[in-house]
């Protein structure tokens, strides 16, 4: 076989086979790991699992910190045992990490190349067949339309040989090509006679549909006559001078008769034409025209008579804008999982106040999504806790594995200090214009108390500002005359977007809205097309 391509490399030392994927220690030392305290370097890795995760997917985040754990369960200086790991252990980010690389290493050798690249030799994975005998003859190759490199064994043949080869390749090419014209040819002629026996088999079925028809049908006999006639010789009989017709056609002929104008039928060469049109009619869809219409004149809200019409909004306290009804406390000695149940089942504004007592009306906490985001991050093994609270943090994830009922006051603080949202208090006679101040500066929700007292009565989050403005906009011809502009008029939004893969696993999205102290991120396709969007609400 003849392919072109060219050489990438050539193979300068290989080491012993991972057996049934059991790594061997001297793997570590060839791939430049040498304080195993610390996380592996980034090539040794990736070329364990290929740089790929389950499905194919892009290599998560947490496989350097799985892989430096599962060094640390073996002995100092033992053979890295896969299976028996993934069997005895009982973190499931580990055992995802080893059967990762149980599929990538089985009966393979690491490899060093002898080019020197960003400061050191590419690091590989090669066949089992790649013996240090041979290691002067083994390269590293390129194929043109082939989606990974090749390893290929140097063998020297003579000028006799290579051109006995070429015409074999030749001639196998041509009988390659032959067959496939023939297999062409008969695909053709099949798709032919099916479109011929399905044409058929149509005309068929409309022959048989109109045939079907009343009056399309062999006549019926006729009544037998009597052989003797009542009326006398040379009288005419009514009866057999005109012709016998049936109801049906009696009917008929009645109705074309007193009709002015008669019906076109349809002959059987005009049935073959085309099918029949269907008797239903279809209404015309809704227009864009009338999409466009209704973007830029929301409907009004009739629920409470247009009672801001004509007030100005900046004027309208908080108090007329909240609902009682969405807030709901929990007490600080509750377990996690009866906190997010409550989250989960209360919807909008999707956060739970904590207090200290039952009696209570005032809040001392909030429990959101971001905080359950946190809480999970640190149970599956990703969250970067500060070095001082390491000890706790591996205390809190230990019992969450292990089902234990951790109370809510144990997990509200798991979040970074610069990443909680500020607890802001306002009263609810304070107008819309304070809560714009404190939403500009990045706050997603204020918590409203009655005046004089840290008694709370209501939540104003963004989403509920945004949906008041939507239902009355209309009483406010400041914010009416915005509805036609479009987004690029108005100035709003960023261009520093931070988006993620679609092919990338769920931790990955909560980890980085995490670290990025965001909601939501925008889903991308690999041509960075927007397919979906995913917020911490998802993870319920």
């Amino acid at each position: 076989m003849f392919v072109r391509g060219f050489v990438l490399d050539q193979i300068s030392d290989v080491t012993e086979p991972a057996r049934v994927a059991n790594i061997p220690p001297t793997w570590l030392e060839f791939g430049e790991w040498d304080n195993t305290e610390e996380d592996p370097p980034e090539d040794f890795w990736r070329t364990l699992v290929a740089d790929r995760g389950q499905h194919e997917r892009n290599a998560p985040t947490f496989y350097p910190r799985a892989c430096k754990e599962a060094i640390k369960r073996t002995i100092p200086g033992g053979t890295l045992e896969t299976g028996k790991l993934m069997t005895e252990g009982q973190c499931s980010i580990i055992a995802e990490f080893l059967r990762r690389v149980q599929a990538v290493v089985w009966d393979r050798r690491l490899m060093r190349t002898k080019s020197i690249v960003n400061g050191s030799r590419r690091l590989g994975l090669v066949p089992y067949q790649a013996k240090r005998p041979d290691i002067n003859d083994l390269f590293v190759c390129i194929l043109y339309g082939c989606s990974v490199p090749v390893v290929l064994r140097r063998i020297l043949k003579d000028e006799n040989t290579i051109m006995k080869e070429e015409r074999e390749e030749v001639g196998e090419l041509a009988r390659t090509r032959e067959e496939a014209a023939i297999k062409i040819q008969r695909a053709f002629r099949d798709r032919k006679q099916r479109r011929r026996d399905e044409e058929a088999r149509r005309r068929h079925q409309i022959l048989a549909g109109i045939m079907a028809q009343p009056g399309r049908g062999n006549p019926s006999p006729e009544p037998a006559k009597s052989k003797r006639n009542s009326a006398t010789a040379g009288s005419i009989n009514p009866a057999r001078s005109a012709p016998q017709l049936s109801p049906q056609r009696r009917d008929s002929f009645t109705n074309k008769s007193s009709n002015s104008t008669v019906p076109h039928r349809q002959s059987f060469a005009e049935n073959l034409r085309a099918n029949p049109h269907s008797p239903r009619s279809r209404h015309p869809s809704f227009s864009q025209q009338a999409l466009q219409d209704l973007l830029n004149n929301p409907p009004v809200s009739k629920s409470d008579d247009n009672k801001f019409a004509g007030r100005d909004w900046r004027q309208i306290q908080l108090g007329e804008v909240i609902d009682t009804d969405e807030v709901r406390f929990v007490e600080a000695d509750i377990s996690v999982e009866e906190a997010t149940s409550l989250l989960i089942l209360g919807g909008p504004p999707n956060v739970v106040l904590i207090r200290e007592n039952r009696n209570s009306r005032q809040a001392v906490d909030t429990f959101d999504y971001s905080d359950l985001n946190a809480y999970l991050l640190l149970v599956v093994g990703l969250a970067r806790p500060d070095q001082e609270d390491v000890s706790s943090f591996n205390e809190l994830a230990q019992k969450g594995r292990e089902g234990k009922p951790i109370p809510l006051q144990d997990v509200k603080d798991l979040r970074k200090k610069e990443h909680k949202e500020p607890f802001i208090r306002i009263p609810h006679t304070q107008t819309l214009t304070k809560a714009m101040e404190i939403f500009g500066s990045g706050i997603h929700r204020i918590i409203v108390v009655k005046e004089g007292t840290m008694d709370v009565i209501g939540i104003l989050s963004q989403l509920r500002l945004v949906r008041f403005f939507y239902q009355h906009g209309r009483n406010f011809p400041a914010v009416e005359k915005l509805y036609s502009l479009a987004l690029k008029e108005l100035e709003i939004g960023s261009r520093n977007v931070i988006a993620i893969n679609g092919d990338r696993p769920l931790a990955d999205a909560l980890e980085l809205m995490h670290n990025e102290s965001i909601t939501s991120l925008p889903v991308l396709d690999h041509h960075k097309n927007v397919i979906g969007n995913i917020s911490q609400v998802d993870v319920r």
